[in-house]
């Protein structure tokens, strides 16, 4: 069975199109996807992150066009620099290959919802219920997944305990 359609994949694929998926609305950028296009089957607009709009627009203004190279005047977002839209794959492939140079590991679009939501319950615990936002899960489904504040948590207390037990031990010899 295929994994589910998700956002973030569609937004790094080939299949965003601008004015479709990528939408100005005064000074502010939105995606949406369609039900069909979410794992939940639920119409999505997101806010385009205020920190990263400058960087978008640059790409819109600057780059894109470079790419395209008057070769291409078609709506899909990402512009290969064959002057054609950019195929499914190419980008999450770049993205895979940078962070695993990066980190070691490589690091897919969709495991930056992971760990989005994963920060979320470690370091904001309280607020661990707005994860299903970020995933685009169902409640339930998030809970069952990715709370994992009380887990980490009772990890925190069994590590202090290690911690005192090694220190008792050093201090008997």
């Amino acid at each position: 069975m295929a994994e589910p359609y998700f956002e973030s994949d569609h937004f790094i694929g080939g299949g965003s199109v601008i004015g479709e998926h990528l939408i100005k609305h005064g000074t502010e950028w939105h995606l949406v996807f369609r039900g069909q296009e979410t794992r939940n089957h639920k119409p999505l607009d997101i806010l385009f992150p205020n920190v990263l709009v400058g960087a978008l627009e640059e790409y819109l203004v600057i780059h894109r066009p470079q790419l395209a190279a008057g070769k291409y005047d078609g709506t899909k977002l990402w512009v290969s620099y064959r002057s054609r839209p950019q195929h499914e794959g190419t980008l999450r492939s770049c993205i895979c290959r940078r962070t695993a140079q990066t980190f070691g590991l490589p690091i897919t679009p969709h495991l930056f919802r992971d760990c989005a939501a994963t920060s979320l319950a470690v370091h904001e615990p309280e607020q661990v219920q707005i994860a299903h936002h970020i995933l685009g899960n169902g409640y339930a489904m998030m809970e069952k997944h990715y709370n994992l504040a009380r887990m980490t948590d009772a990890a925190r207390h069994y590590h202090a305990a290690l911690e005192q037990m090694r220190d008792g031990w050093r201090g008997r010899s």
